[in-house]
């Protein structure tokens, strides 16, 4: 997937390679560009982990660990729902355009 960030008033430098530009629009997050703040968030928070794998077997900083206990489970529940409710649907229109010309009527 081709992960480019557009500014507000700007076009997407991906969409004519873009399978899904379609699905994209200029008053809401492009589905590529939710991913990559999703996937931003969770570098972050390997960054937070492996700093407390680090401190091994030393002492561990346990604000960092309550922090990323507590992050760690919605984050995840965000991008699997962003993904399940905005990039398949987005791919399907996708394929379902390229494939027949215009999207079926159940979609």
């Amino acid at each position: 997937m081709i992960i480019v960030e557009a500014g507000k008033d700007q076009d997407c430098a991906a969409r004519s390679q873009c399978p899904a530009a379609s699905a994209c629009s200029p008053l809401r997050l492009a589905p590529c560009e939710g991913i990559q703040h999703r996937h931003a968030a969770k570098l972050v928070l390997c960054d937070a982990l492996e700093r407390i794998a680090n401190s091994l077997p030393g002492p561990v900083d346990r604000h960092l660990c309550l922090m990323v206990a507590a992050g760690l489970v919605p984050l995840v529940r965000d991008a699997q729902r962003y993904v399940e409710e905005a990039v398949f649907p987005a791919c399907k229109f996708s394929v379902v355009t390229i494939s027949f010309g215009e999207p079926h009527p159940s979609t």
